[in-house]
């Protein structure tokens, strides 16, 4: 299913994402459901430093990172959701598909990150 919509949110609470532990969080919208996908910053960490120790990077720069690669993961985060891979994150009495995108994930994809 293609999503009308996707982008990266960079304003969260404080208390929902400290700016060195956070995932990256890309929200979509199918129609009129709302699709969360975390960018596993594991994922990020390995893709981008695989020989070594990833410095300690704020949020802020993973945010950039997958905004750059939007469209890559937008494409991860379709085909993932048509095949219902994902559970159900339910917040504030609202039930939304919750997705995590893996660096197995990013490797299957055939996509190229820069």
């Amino acid at each position: 299913m293609k999503f009308s919509s996707c982008y990266v949110l960079h304003e969260r609470a404080p208390s929902e994402a400290p700016i060195f532990m956070a995932d990256p969080l890309v929200k979509c919208e199918a129609g009129k459901q709302l699709v969360l996908a975390e960018i596993s910053r594991q994922a990020l960490n390995d893709h981008y430093y695989p020989h070594g120790v990833a410095p300690r990077l704020h949020l802020s720069h993973w945010n950039q990172k997958v905004e750059q690669n939007l469209a890559a993961f937008q494409r991860i985060i379709e085909a993932k959701f048509s095949d219902d891979d994902w559970p159900i994150y339910n917040t504030m009495g609202q039930n939304y598909p919750k997705i995590t995108v893996t660096l197995d994930d990013m490797k299957r994809s055939g996509e190229q990150f820069v």
